[in-house]
């Protein structure tokens, strides 16, 4: 049972889900998500978190029945799967700021920054990026040659790192081909989870790592709040 099933089950359905017209929707709709932000933490970066959420809840289902009117009339609202993808991580973005934020003030001040009130770029890093723009040879010379290729390097793992988030299946595909609350088609059917050996193997190594590095135990992210 996750958290989302939990909300969906036993708050979304009893209060009548979407069996009662949209309008009612969207009330449980961000009823259920402010219920959510609230068993997070009794606190207002908490509610604010689960509100938001609600909200794209609603712009979603706005957006959909728009976009299912104008396919009717034979035109199309599509923004493309990368803007769609860019947007909501965007929008997750923004509302896990409150979620992490210690107050509402530290909240709006993290925001502040993401939008460039205090400025686009510290003035080194300005510095940096005038220089990179008269080309690779300038800024080597600017900040050294081993930066330059440790830049090139972080750079290519964020790369791959991005590229293995957009193509590579989640954990819950390779385990049973799906995801847990959307069918998706699958990924990558060969990394799709089978009681073997090898996997047998790879868990038990999993388990012995876990247990090596339990001497630098952290707390779980919930745990402080």
């Amino acid at each position: 049972m996750t958290l989302s099933r939990f909300l969906r089950d036993y708050v979304y359905i009893p209060l009548g889900g979407n069996r009662r017209g949209a309008s009612r929707r969207h009330m449980n709709l961000m009823a259920t998500m402010l219920l959510g932000g609230l068993w997070h933490g009794a606190g207002w970066t908490f509610v604010i978190w689960g509100g938001l959420h609600g909200f794209y809840l609603l712009v979603n289902h706005a957006w959909s029945g728009a976009a299912a009117r104008a396919r009717a009339e034979g035109r199309s609202l599509g923004l493309g799967a990368a803007p769609a993808r860019v947007l909501t991580l965007l929008a997750v973005v923004v509302a896990w700021v409150f979620f992490a934020a210690p107050s509402l003030g530290s909240a709006l001040a993290v925001l502040g920054g993401m939008a460039g009130l205090n400025g686009f770029a510290q003035p080194e890093t300005a510095l940096l990026l005038a220089t990179a723009l008269r080309g690779p040879g300038a800024l080597a010379g600017a900040i050294g040659g081993m930066a330059t290729l440790s830049w090139a390097i972080s750079l290519g793992m964020l790369g791959l790192a991005l590229l293995i988030i957009a193509l590579a299946p989640n954990s819950q595909q390779i385990v049973d081909g799906r995801a847990a609350e959307i069918d998706e088609p699958r990924r990558w059917p060969r990394l799709h989870f089978r009681p073997r050996l090898v996997s047998a193997c790879a868990t038990a190594g999993a388990f012995l790592l876990a247990l090596a590095l339990m001497a630098d135990v952290k707390e779980f992210v919930y745990f402080q709040f």
